[in-house]
């Protein structure tokens, strides 16, 4: 029974001791709230945040969600292919009216707007949702100071350097665009408590930087309603900024263009020689060794990943392909006008027809008198005909060795103006 009352005072001696501490507290509080000080903008402040709590949405009715204003001021940007992402460098802008940082100005001097840290406010956890790294501090606005007007205004400008995922889509490199999309939101606050819109103009660019490797074309902006078969009765509404950026290419042409035309030239220059000079071999070789040197330059530039292969690639590679194409050619001819045999019937058929018109003769003979002709044909001037039985074999597998090469010049340009076309589509 002793114990027992002697518990019971403990107890209540515990209550008494706390409620006049909290007593104690309030007290304290509303002296500090009372005291006033010898400078306007001190009072001011102290008289407003006296009794703030910046974890209460500032409206007075609850039900009213509080608009939040955006608007970017663009500074400069660049874009890293290889790791694919945009870097936008810009002043992340935020307006809303703060019900609880209200005042008449002619209580404090006429002072009718000062700036407040944003410790001392409440401050929307606006989000950047498509950030390259996903870890540490996602809220956009920290550390800086916020512009209040005595009627409730706030204004706060961030700047930052906001890193945003962007897959890069080099199928037309080095002629090719980029659309990137920076997305911001509420992280925690409904579109029913956070509503947020855009500026009267979204995004400013009169102090833009330009980019000395990239091109800013258009920017786009577009609100999201964020609404969710999930949650009907609430949405998470996001604001969404499309970059599109196109790549200057006139250093591109220079290193990765021009030299592909050249190696073109190259490849057709070769069945310009005859397929017995030791001389073609040799450039053929040197060809092929360029195709690998370009191919491995274009690749070290490139990322090796991402939507679409670049068809700069895919052009260098059937070009090593053709340059393939006209060693094994080349080797073959060259066995031919060696052989003591005659070339086939059905070549000299083809050939027999070709010389029958003007294009045949421009194609396989560089000596256009009829007394050249007339010997192909043999013939001599058109009166003697030439013993069919005795046959030069060596200018016969000469003639059709010209014969491959000529048609192999048509097919292989034909083939790399296909290639071209459709790089360029």
């Amino acid at each position: 029974m002793f114990m027992t009352k002697i518990c019971i005072f403990i107890t209540i001696t515990i209550v008494v001791i706390s409620i006049f501490s909290n007593y104690l507290k309030v007290m304290v509080s509303s002296e500090w709230c009372m005291k006033s000080s010898k400078q306007a903008h001190s009072r001011l402040k102290d008289d407003v945040l006296c009794d703030y709590d910046l974890e209460i949405r500032p409206k007075l009715n609850h039900t009213v969600a509080t608009v939040i204003s955006v608007k970017m001021i663009l500074k400069s940007f660049s874009f890293d292919m290889h790791s694919h992402y945009l870097s936008l460098n810009a002043w992340a802008t935020f307006f809303w009216a703060d019900d609880h940082l209200q005042w008449d100005p002619e209580d404090y001097d006429g002072i009718k707007s000062t700036t407040f840290p944003v410790e001392s406010l409440w401050i929307p956890d606006i989000s950047h949702y498509n950030r390259y790294e996903q870890d540490g501090n996602h809220e956009i606005i920290s550390n800086v100071n916020c512009y209040v007007v005595y009627n409730g205004k706030v204004a706060c400008v961030s700047p930052g350097k906001y890193d945003t995922l962007c897959t890069a889509d080099l199928k037309y490199y080095p002629y090719d665009r980029q659309t990137c999309s920076f997305v911001i939101g509420s992280w925690m606050y409904s579109g029913e408590e956070v509503d947020l819109q855009f500026f009267n103009d979204p995004i400013n660019m009169e102090e833009l930087t330009q980019n000395p490797e990239w091109k800013l074309i258009n920017v786009t902006y577009t609100r999201n309603s964020g609404e969710d078969s999930c949650c009907p009765n609430s949405t998470f509404p996001s604001l969404i900024y499309t970059f599109v950026i196109e790549r200057r290419g006139e250093f591109f042409e220079a290193t990765a263009v021009i030299p592909a035309l050249g190696l073109i030239l190259m490849t057709l220059l070769i069945l310009t020689l005859e397929a017995k000079e030791s001389e073609r071999i040799t450039l053929i070789v040197c060809d092929i060794i360029s195709h690998i040197i370009y191919l491995h330059y274009i690749s070290w530039n490139v990322p090796s990943f991402g939507d679409n292969v670049p068809k700069i690639i895919l052009f260098g590679r059937d070009s090593l392909v053709i340059v393939f194409f006209v060693l094994m050619i080349t080797v073959i001819l060259r066995n031919i006008t060696k052989s003591p045999e005659t070339s086939p019937n059905w070549a000299n058929d083809y050939i027999s027809k070709a010389l029958e018109s003007r294009l045949g003769h421009m194609v396989l003979v560089l000596d256009f008198t009829m007394k050249n002709i007339a010997k192909i044909k043999r013939e001599e001037d058109g009166e003697n005909i030439v013993d069919n039985v005795q046959r030069n074999v060596e200018k016969d597998c000469n003639l059709f060795a010209k014969f491959v090469d000529r048609l192999c010049v048509v097919l292989i340009s034909f083939t790399y103006l296909l290639l071209i076309i459709l790089f360029l589509l």
